[in-house]
């Protein structure tokens, strides 16, 4: 997967494709040069000299975290909160541990189904 990133004047969002060498120039670029290609949310590819892509005006773009991922470890997170639960009816730890454990999976299972409708309607 290619990084994106942002550029933090404009807030305008690039995918970084790679690093080329300019082969000739007929402009006051030097040949050899190396630069940055762009693709921008527009479809438009821009190149930039490679140093320019490292000036502080680019900023990486966290990609969000994978959403069955994360129902896997809440999935994880209530089995482990199931098992540390010695039943009593009178112990408040044990209660709390089930009413976290069901949270867990409420969570997971919501998470889950706003991936499906999402996957549905595009």
């Amino acid at each position: 997967m290619a990084e994106r990133v942002l550029h933090l004047l404009l807030w305008t969002k690039y995918e970084v494709l790679g690093v080329a060498e300019l082969q000739r120039a007929l402009t006051p670029v030097k040949e050899g040069s190396k630069l940055a290609i762009y693709r921008g949310d527009d479809g438009k590819l821009w190149a930039k000299d490679l140093g320019d892509s490292h000036d502080g005006r680019f900023t990486p773009i966290t990609p969000a975290p994978d959403p069955e991922r994360i129902a896997r470890i809440l999935e994880g997170a209530a089995k482990k909160a199931e098992t540390d639960v010695v039943w009593h009816p009178s112990d408040e730890r044990a209660v709390e541990q089930a009413r976290r454990a069901a949270t867990y999976r409420r969570f997971a299972a919501a998470l889950r189904e706003v991936e499906t409708r999402k996957a549905r309607h595009g």
